[in-house]
Formats: structure tokens, sequence, C-alpha cells
């Protein structure tokens, strides 16, 4: 049974899983758009969604970890387009 568990694990160990995540977040946020598969496109999705959460508060410590996890023209186009696109929802 899998109470309580969270996510995918996509055939992958855990250094894998967050790397593919990352590539397919960059992906996304350079290009809109991303061909892959179903299973891979509903893991990113709720990743890239909390990425744009956090970007649109503008915190010191919130860039900091976006830049950590991002690279960085994706952290740049999610900072200055994406999140003030998304301010009021």
């Amino acid at each position: 049974m899998r109470h309580g568990v969270f996510g995918k694990k996509l055939s992958r160990d855990v250094n894998s899983r967050k790397a593919l995540l990352n590539g397919l977040a960059n992906a996304i946020l350079l290009n809109g758009q991303v061909t892959t598969t179903l299973a891979k496109a509903k893991f990113a999705s709720s990743y890239v969604e909390k990425l744009v959460t956090i970007a649109k508060k503008n915190k010191l410590s919130q860039n900091r970890f976006l830049a950590s996890t991002l690279t960085n023209t994706a952290f740049l186009k999610l900072i200055s387009e994406i999140a003030p696109h998304f301010a009021n929802r």
C-alpha cells in the first residue's frame, strides 16, 4: 500500500529523479512547452507550479532557492516575465 507516499518514482533513483525534474522544469520555463511522456509531464507540472508560486513572492531567500535549482536563463525568465504575469492569481 502507498498510504501517505507522495510522488512518482519513474524507475529512477533519487538523484536521477531530481536531475530529470530540474531539466524538465528548465525546459518548460524557457520554451513554454516540452515533449515528453504523460507521467513525466504530470510529475513536472506540479513542480513548476510550485516554482511559480515561490517566484511570485519575490523574497531574497526564495530567489536564492530558485537560483540554486534552475539555470540562470530559466531563473531570469521566471522572475522577470512569468511570475509578474501570475501575480494576481
